[in-house]
């Protein structure tokens, strides 16, 4: 299926899979990690991902939590 179809959100949940034995399992290499955080870091940075902009700096994150992490801690405003 293709990624233009279908929102970014949507597409990482559609290569998000699991097996019988309860790992999580990438649906486009075959990878497998032991929880869906993992899954999810693993297909945003290698698969795909919609980027994440900082409102305040405008800085593209590639990875979700990455994104979470420097706004919480409002890294882009210490370095100002």
């Amino acid at each position: 299926m293709s990624s233009n179809c279908i929102s970014g959100e949507a597409y990482i949940k559609e290569l998000m899979g699991k097996t019988a034995e309860g790992y999580h399992l990438c649906n486009a290499c075959g990878s497998l990690q032991r929880n869906s955080t993992n899954l999810r870091t693993h297909v945003e940075s290698h698969h795909y991902s919609p980027g994440y902009k900082c409102t305040r700096c405008y800085r593209v994150f590639k990875i979700r939590n990455s994104w979470r992490v420097h706004v919480k801690k409002q890294v882009c405003l210490r370095n100002n």
